[in-house]
């Protein structure tokens, strides 16, 4: 899953190995997926493509956008974005992106994900919110700006639901959420109105502290980055991780269905409030 620190990889990335080429072949939708959201009319992607070539690559919170001579891209969920000199026979694709160098920049969705090709405005409110708002890795993202989220938000919310819901922090979903909770020492189903200002503090400086190494170590070992290789941050909390148990004191990792996905905590490290 495409969350703000795959992003952020992924466009470094395509950044060094992918720009000023030229696309002479571009093929959509070769395997249909339900859950592919792609244009409407899927020959605007060759339409504009071909005979185009990549000029910058960026991030905005979970969305990946690439800035082509004649439209973007945009990339977001659960797409595996590959670069590659060589084609498996076996390869599935909704999107697929031959250059003049017989390179290959392909994309494909896993559960589900977004692939679309604009050269205007693009109509979607994620994107538009994930641009106003100020990144993570942004001088914005200040303890001021993070306490101000929780202070707005219903007190009542559980930490997960205000950290990996409705676009708070854009890009920051719920696998993000289970090793910064972790590191901060503090329960996914804890409600924000039980937070102190210490606790607040220590959360803020463990998103920023574990997003950087993240970032740093090429992503999460859960995720593949363009060259298909898994990111060199170890997750803790995490199905990778779960047979390790608690790096801190060894306990057993708890994984539990809640609010539409899982939660890894250790009970002795992070104890519900």
């Amino acid at each position: 899953m495409i969350e703000l620190t795959e992003a952020l990889v992924l466009s470094r990335q395509i950044n060094q190995s992918c720009l000023n080429k030229k696309i002479i072949n571009v093929v959509v939708n070769q395997n249909p997926h339900k859950m592919a959201w792609l244009n409407k009319d899927i020959n605007e992607y060759s339409k504009f493509l071909i005979g185009s070539s990549f000029k910058l690559a960026k991030s905005y919170g979970g969305m990946l956008e690439i800035d082509c001579e004649k439209c973007h891209l945009v990339f977001a969920e659960g797409v595996q974005l590959t670069y590659c000199d060589s084609l498996d026979s076996d390869l599935r694709h909704q999107l697929f992106i031959e250059f003049n160098d017989h390179t290959y920049f392909i994309a494909a969705v896993k559960m589900y994900g977004g692939i679309w090709c604009y050269n205007d405005v693009f109509d979607n409110p994620y994107y538009f919110i994930a641009k106003k708002k100020p990144s993570i890795f942004s001088t914005g993202f200040t303890l001021d700006y993070f306490s101000q989220l929780i202070n707005e938000s219903n007190e009542s919310l559980s930490l997960k639901a205000f950290l990996a819901t409705e676009q708070r922090i854009p890009g920051f979903g719920n696998g993000l959420c289970q090793d910064v909770l972790w590191k901060s020492k503090l329960h996914p189903k804890t409600k924000i109105r039980y937070l102190s200002k210490m606790d607040i503090n220590r959360l803020y400086d463990s998103m920023i502290e574990l997003l950087h190494e993240i970032v740093d170590s090429g992503g999460r070992d859960t995720e593949k980055d363009l060259y298909g290789n898994k990111g060199r941050y170890n997750t803790k909390m995490s199905l990778s991780g779960i047979e390790l148990g608690c790096p801190e004191c060894g306990s057993s990792i708890l994984k539990e269905s809640y609010l539409g996905g899982s939660i890894y905590t250790c009970p002795k490290c992070q104890i519900k409030q």
